[in-house]
């Protein structure tokens, strides 16, 4: 199955509408038309970082904070099974986990989508400058 993907949009325009709509995302950093600042939402198939999707990109996830009402993305590193350069949806806008003061620490955070078929994967983060590790 090939990965199907929607229309460019700039990070800055992201909503969390459109990343629950959406749990998984990939830059567009290789096309010519667009830089690093746009990312293209991952439209086929079921919410699932498939091996396909981790050959060709580091995907964007989507994730619920375990215990709070917020919402994270977090680019998935497969390698190190690591979120890096996480951002928190709050007050109506993306903000960098480590520009987020007074969050109790550890976090937990739920991936929406699941990863090579698993529900669930959750990450660990026990400081807001490291990366979330997955979670045995």
């Amino acid at each position: 199955m090939s990965t199907k993907l929607g229309k460019p949009k700039h990070m800055d325009k992201i909503t969390l509408k459109d990343v629950l709509a959406n749990p998984i995302w990939v830059n567009t950093y290789d096309e010519v038309k667009y830089d690093e600042e746009y990312e293209r939402p991952v439209l086929s198939g079921t919410a699932n970082v498939t091996r396909e999707i981790l050959r060709m990109y580091s995907p964007i996830i989507t994730c619920k904070v375990e215990g709070q009402e917020f919402y994270a993305v977090g680019t998935y590193s497969e390698e190190d099974g690591t979120l890096i350069a996480m951002a928190l949806w709050m007050k109506g806008k993306w903000r960098a986990l480590e520009d987020v003061r007074g969050l109790k620490m550890p976090l937990t955070f739920v991936a929406i989508p699941k990863i090579l078929g698993q529900k669930d994967v959750r990450f660990v983060l026990k400081r807001s400058t490291e990366d979330a590790k997955r979670s045995a």
